[in-house]
C-alpha cells in the first residue's frame, strides 16, 4: 500500500465514522457514547484501534488492524480488524 493509498483509505474510514456518529476528538481519535459506555477508535500512525473505556478511566483495545490489513465493504463498513 503506498502512502497516497493510505491516506485515501483513512480519509474514508474517518467519513464512515463521522456518519456513524463519531465525534473527533483533539487528538484525532473518534469517539462515541452509548449507554453501556464510551467507545473510540484511536487514529495511530500504522494501526487503527477500537477501544472501550473502563470505570477505572483506561481505555482497553477490543479490536484493531493496521492500515494496510483494513479495507471498507461496499456497504460502507470497516473491515480487517481483529480480536
Amino acid at each position: 500500500m503506498t502512502a497516497r493509498q493510505k491516506e485515501n483509505l483513512k480519509q474514508i474510514v474517518f467519513c464512515i465514522l463521522e456518519e456513524n456518529g463519531y465525534k473527533k476528538d483533539a487528538y484525532g481519535n473518534y469517539k462515541k457514547k452509548y449507554e453501556k459506555g464510551e467507545f473510540r477508535y484511536k487514529n495511530t500512525k500504522i494501526a487503527l484501534r477500537y477501544e472501550a473505556r473502563l470505570n477505572t478511566g483506561q481505555w482497553m483495545r477490543l479490536r484493531s488492524a493496521y492500515w494496510k490489513d483494513i479495507s471498507v465493504t461496499e456497504d460502507n463498513k470497516i473491515a480487517g480488524l481483529k480480536y
